[in-house]
């Protein structure tokens, strides 16, 4: 998180990111996120295991 402050639900999970916060799940699991702040800057990135591993 950059700015701003949003819920993000992985699974039945619920996490409040805040500034600063950072957090990594598996992309297959049922997510959603909710902005909690008029604006929210965020950068995500996504990764894949390359198939000779």
């Amino acid at each position: 998180m950059i700015s701003g402050t949003m819920n993000y639900k992985v699974g039945a999970t619920e996490i409040l990111l805040q500034p600063g916060d950072t957090i990594y799940f598996n992309s297959l699991e049922e997510h959603l996120l909710s902005p909690l702040s008029d604006e929210v800057t965020y950068i995500a990135v996504f990764s894949q295991k390359s198939l000779g591993s």
